[in-house]
């Protein structure tokens, strides 16, 4: 049985360790490997996030023939989707992720799709994320209405990794190398 909070620990660390470069070449492959797919040209409502410690950065998907939205995560540990676009002030929330300003959002049912940061996956869609679960919480009333998609380093693969019970499961990673279309 695989320790996910080690698991957690090592690749959360060799992403810290991850040269500004080396990011933003990741992060712009994942973005035109995603942005040439058929159900994100599909999309209309698209929900990205800010990157945090060494994260692929989703902000390359940004286009004015869609609407992007980013989580904001409020006190009664719940996630909600406010509209963005590049030229808004950003400010951290309590975990030090950038986040918009605003009323106006949406709950993960209403959107086509949402891209999620992850610290590694595999192949069937589990997803292990950062551990609060805000993620988990936002879509397990969605229903499978919003497209998931991981975003991800290659290396962030791994063979052996359960779900639990609560765990929603992904319909697809994007990572620097390719599309992989889970089952």
């Amino acid at each position: 049985m695989i320790d996910k909070q080690a698991l957690r620990q090592h690749l959360k660390q060799q992403r810290r360790s991850l040269s500004a470069t080396d990011i933003a070449t990741a992060s712009l492959c994942a973005c035109d490997l995603l942005r040439r797919d058929a159900r994100f040209q599909a999309a209309n409502t698209i929900a990205i996030y800010s990157p945090f410690a060494g994260e692929i950065d989703p902000s390359g998907l940004i286009s004015s023939q869609q609407s992007f939205y980013l989580p904001v995560v409020d006190n009664a540990a719940g996630m909600r989707f406010v509209e963005t676009n590049r030229a808004e002030a950003m400010h951290p929330n309590r975990f030090g992720i950038l986040e918009p300003q605003g009323d106006e959002s949406l709950e993960a049912a209403s959107l086509d799709m949402v891209v999620l940061p992850l610290v590694a996956f595999n192949r069937r869609g589990v997803r292990l994320g950062m551990g609060a679960g805000f993620y988990d919480r936002a879509l397990a009333n969605a229903g499978s209405t919003p497209c998931r998609v991981g975003f991800a380093y290659d290396w962030q693969e791994v063979d052996e990794l359960m779900n639990d019970p609560w765990d929603v499961p992904l319909h697809a990673v994007v990572t620097d190398k390719e599309i992989i279309h889970c089952s």
